[in-house]
C-alpha cells in the first residue's frame, strides 16, 4: 500500500534545512526514529528500506517549493500512520531550527 504527502509552502530558510537533511540520511534516518534501514538511497533524496518492507523516501519537489513523502508498507493503515509520522517529525525539526 503507498502513499504520498507533502510539507508545503516552504520557506528559502526551510528548503535549505531540507537540503542539508536529505544530503545527510543518516540524520535524517534518525529523525524518522523507525531504527537502522537495511538500505538508504541517496540518489533522489533520501530513500530508506527497513527489514519490514517499510519504505520511506522524502525528497523536495522540483518545481515547487514543498517536501514530498513517499511511504510503502503492507497496509493502509501502516502507510498512513508512518506518513503522518514522517511528515510530523521533518516539520518538528524544521520548527525547532527556527526556519518555520
Amino acid at each position: 500500500f503507498t502513499l504520498s504527502g507533502r510539507l508545503a509552502k516552504l520557506s528559502p530558510n526551510q528548503v535549505t534545512d531540507l537540503k542539508g537533511l536529505l544530503a545527510t540520511p543518516e540524520t535524517l534516518g534518525r529523525i524518522l526514529d523507525r531504527g537502522p534501514a537495511a538500505e538508504t538511497n541517496g540518489l533522489d533524496g533520501a530513500r530508506f528500506t527497513y527489514d519490514d518492507d517499510v519504505i520511506i523516501h522524502l525528497r523536495l519537489s522540483g518545481n515547487a517549493p514543498e517536501l514530498r513523502c513517499y511511504v510503502e508498507t503492507n497496509s493502509s493503515e501502516e502507510s498512513q500512520e508512518i506518513l503522518k509520522s514522517s511528515l510530523y517529525k521533518v516539520s518538528t525539526i524544521l520548527e525547532a531550527a527556527g526556519s518555520c
